[in-house]
């Protein structure tokens, strides 16, 4: 009877040098990127993350977009003063916070613009926090400010669309991790 090779949970690439063999056929590792991205979320706070796959990566790039397709046609119908109920009252509400939520936390660490840098090696829970205060914040400031830099009526609802976005997003995030985009190196 064939050996199997069967690895213990890696964190890097030193688990391998110490396989244990057990009866059966002889199977070898799936993927050295599976195992690279696992101890990058370790490094990024993810301990308990399994790395992602393709699909993972694809459905939160999808997502992004989606979010982003949202906020840009309630935009465009806002603009041109088209009412769709709660579509363009909450829409932009419910996405853009949602939206900067994926986006930074799919910035890797190593970014070039020192705000996202910081925020990216934050947990995932403080930059959820950071992005509804921030735009809890230019809702406020429509009660006090309606003429402001960011102009418009206060309305509650607005901050709980913003909360159930981000939230989404956190639960979402906590359960299937969005994985950090490639490093940015310079073309030197």
């Amino acid at each position: 009877m064939a050996k199997r090779l069967v690895l213990p949970a890696v964190a890097s690439i030193e688990a391998f040098s110490t396989p244990c063999y057990e009866e059966e056929s002889l199977t070898a590792p799936s993927s050295v990127a599976a195992v690279s991205l696992a101890s990058h979320n370790t490094e990024i706070g993810h301990e308990h993350s399994p790395a992602p796959t393709h699909a993972h990566q694809q459905g939160w790039r999808s997502i992004e977009w989606l979010l982003l397709a949202v906020w840009l046609l309630d935009a465009a119908l806002v603009m041109t003063r088209h009412r769709a109920g709660l579509f363009t009252n909450h829409a932009a509400d419910l996405t853009l916070p949602a939206w900067l939520y994926i986006v930074i936390r799919s910035r890797h660490p190593s970014s070039r613009v020192a705000p996202l840098r910081l925020l990216a090696s934050a947990p995932p829970a403080v930059i959820a926090a950071v992005v509804f205060i921030a735009s809890t914040a230019t809702e406020v400031s429509q009660y006090f400010w309606p003429r402001g830099l960011f102009s418009g009526t206060f309305d509650p609802l607005d901050i709980f669309a913003y909360g159930a976005g981000v939230g989404l997003c956190l639960l979402a995030d906590l359960r299937w991790p969005i994985p950090p985009l490639a490093p940015v190196t310079s073309g030197e």
